[in-house]
């Protein structure tokens, strides 16, 4: 678990974990340098539950940097991530074991639920799934990721066989910020390994805005830095070209990936220039009209309560 300044909610995900129906777990939390009393509530966890670790980063890099130094501390036969803003129901880790062993799979990733702090209730599942689980390819992950969905599958939080994690040294990002769950993903299925996604939802993730109270939540830590995700697609992109040049079905995907981003920023530049009330900067945004296929896809998505993923 990476948390930096996270004291106001991470006793809820601490508490998460030790609440979960089986006992064999480690629970490593690094603290990316906190200025607040995270130490101080970890710690007194940690005082009383010898399974709960405490690690401080020598400086602030970001989740990426956090979680890897977490990673290459952990034990256990297999390793996940749980965000310092967010939970696992009781049962989480059980199915994703059962799963993992039935389905023969290096990386399981769980359905989630998707968690409104003002009306401090669940609101839906984030995707409607038809059978229990299926194989999650590269190209099935980029089709779903990105806007104008409310749910990317980017923001799994996979499961994975930690011999399976050592062997392909793939590690997340520490250069980028935001976008680090889907990079970190992504090439994990490239190196190979079977990826499956089950329809139990185990995680519970705090929405940034809640669909139910309509309210901006004040624990949940994720940022949409469409920009840096923009230049993160380039680099897989050409990594892509480079590496599996046959595969064109794959970057013809990312490209298409990228254009969703655009489309996006443009909608958020039209939103910032109608907020600073420049004429000039409204007219271009709305000139460009970018904006469009985005705005039109998010209206569809707030009617939609899960939503369906393209196979």
């Amino acid at each position: 678990m990476a948390a930096y300044n996270a004291a106001a909610f991470i006793s809820k995900a601490i508490s998460s974990v030790r609440k979960q129906t089986i006992s064999a777990w480690e629970l490593i939390i690094v603290d990316d340098c906190s200025t607040d009393s995270t130490e101080e509530i970890v710690r007194s966890f940690a005082e009383f539950d010898g399974r709960i670790k405490y690690l401080r980063a020598q400086k602030n890099g970001g989740p990426g940097a956090a979680r890897n130094l977490g990673f290459s501390n952990a034990k256990g036969e297999w390793i996940t991530v749980l965000d310092s803003d967010d939970q696992y129901a009781p049962n989480r880790l059980q199915l994703l074991i059962a799963n993992a062993e039935s389905a023969q799979a290096q990386i399981v990733a769980d359905n989630q639920h998707c968690f409104d702090e003002g009306a401090n209730r669940i609101s839906h599942r984030a995707f409607d799934m038809e059978a229990q689980r299926f194989i999650l390819t590269a190209s099935r992950l980029v089709k779903n990721d990105g806007p104008p969905r409310t749910f990317s599958l980017g923001l799994l939080k996979p499961f994975i066989l930690r011999t399976f994690w050592l062997k392909t040294g793939v590690t997340y990002p520490e250069n980028y910020r935001v976008g680090e769950d889907f990079i970190f993903l992504f090439s994990l299925i490239m190196k190979g390994g079977k990826a499956v996604v089950i329809r139990d939802a185990g995680y519970i993730y705090t929405l940034p805005f809640g669909h139910i109270s309509r309210q901006s939540s004040s624990t949940s830590q994720t940022d949409y830095a469409l920009e840096t995700i923009i230049k993160c697609n380039d680099i897989i992109l050409a990594a892509v070209i480079s590496e599996s040049p046959t595969d064109t079905e794959l970057t013809s995907l990312l490209r298409k990936r990228k254009k969703r981003f655009v489309r996006a920023k443009a909608w958020q530049k039209l939103q910032t220039a109608f907020r600073n009330r420049t004429p000039s900067q409204t007219a271009k945004a709305i000139s460009s009209g970018h904006w469009l296929p985005h705005i039109f896809g998010r209206a569809m998505n707030k009617v939609m309560v899960g939503e369906t993923l393209r196979p």
